[in-house]
């Protein structure tokens, strides 16, 4: 499979919000620097109650907003407006975190890569907001054994050590560029994650269904990192971290390999329970233990929502 990437390709951002008004605004800002000329914007709103909506409205009219009376979820949200927009003829959907910034010519970068032998994600270079040479994420890697991240670049200094597109086997859904082909090959997110590893388990699917993932670090995207839930190891951030990351192995581990996968997962919930009561937060831990819990109790056998056409 091979797109033909046209600089009149109809794209359009889907971006979630849930009170975050001033993020939001920053984020539908830097798209207006965007210089494709046919981006189309979507917001969908999550229920926000801090007036959200009303200032979209009234400084970015042109971007057509879904209102969610409640919050849905991240992936259920993403679905909500990547539905809408392949109704409207998309041929790619940028998802993209509220709580991001977006540099001029990132999107343009991202399309001039998109015709590449079957293509299936495309990904910029995502540095933090507030130091914009220390990297967030570059892409990453699959450990084939116990199906978790590795390679990370979180961390790393952006000193243009990289030039070239690159693969890679995990692409965080804070933006990631989307063809048509793909969503009709494998499908929407999860809605089974309501907030995180949502991303992990749709970079799976994609390479499991033959397509790529790759990094385009001449594009480049700013984040503001984790304040839809409250910032890093607040209990919100943490109960969702954990819930999660269990639905993830159970949906993806099979047969010898949890011999591997569970007492390694095992451990990593003890450093992170024991980490997070010694610095004395107590109620966080809390929460990730209860997240454990209730995502052994979610149940895998329902829909997952994600097909194309529902």
């Amino acid at each position: 499979m091979k797109l033909a990437a046209k600089g009149s390709s109809s794209v359009f951002a889907v971006i979630i919000t849930w009170n975050q008004r001033d993020e939001t605004l920053d984020c539908l800002a830097s798209l207006r620097r965007a210089t494709h000329p046919n981006l189309r914007v979507i917001v969908v709103d999550n229920g926000s109650s801090d007036g959200t909506v009303e200032a979209i409205r009234a400084q970015y009219p042109a971007a057509e907003i879904l209102r969610n009376e409640s919050n849905r979820g991240f992936a259920a949200a993403v679905n909500q407006g990547t539905r809408h927009a392949l109704a409207q003829g998309a041929e790619f959907v940028f998802w993209l975190n509220n709580d991001t910034v977006v540099e001029p010519g990132a999107l343009s970068a991202l399309l001039a890569e998109a015709g590449r032998d079957r293509a299936g994600i495309l990904i910029p270079l995502i540095t933090y907001f507030d130091q914009a040479q220390v990297v967030w994420s570059a892409g990453a890697g699959l450990n084939p054994l116990t199906l978790e991240i590795r390679g990370n670049t979180l961390g790393a200094i952006d000193r243009g050590q990289w030039q070239e597109v690159l693969d890679r086997q995990h692409a965080t859904a804070c933006a990631s560029l989307i063809p048509r082909l793909t969503l009709e090959k494998v499908g929407l997110l999860d809605e089974r994650f309501f907030y995180y590893y949502d991303d992990a388990d749709y970079s799976l699917r994609v390479i499991r269904a033959g397509l790529r993932i790759l990094f385009v670090p001449q594009a480049r995207v700013q984040h503001k990192v984790a304040r839809a839930s409250g910032g890093v190891d607040t209990p919100y951030h943490r109960y969702w971290m954990g819930r999660s990351s269990v639905i993830y192995f159970r949906k993806h581990v099979r047969g010898w390999r949890w011999a591997v996968v569970a007492p390694h997962r095992l451990a990593s919930a003890l450093r992170t329970t024991a980490r997070l009561v010694l610095q004395r937060k107590r109620a966080t831990a809390a929460a990730y233990l209860r997240g454990l819990r209730d995502g052994l109790r979610t149940d895998l056998s329902s829909p997952s929502s994600s097909d194309f056409s529902a």
